[in-house]
């Protein structure tokens, strides 16, 4: 299934989700934007940083 990010939300979606639809209805194509497999996983931009939390303790 390929995966698509939501640009204009409708009913029981939000603006920004990531969804997976096996077949995109035409009526939906101005709503999304499609994902490559890369994109859509969430990696840090700074992994070793450290936040607040981590530097109080």
């Amino acid at each position: 299934m390929t995966k698509y990010e939501v640009i204009i939300p409708w009913h029981g979606v939000e603006k920004g989700q990531v969804v997976e639809l096996e077949n995109l209805h035409p009526a939906f194509k101005a709503n999304v934007r499609a994902l490559s497999n890369d994109a859509a996983e969430l990696v840090p931009a700074t992994p070793k940083a450290k936040s607040k939390k981590d530097k109080d303790e």
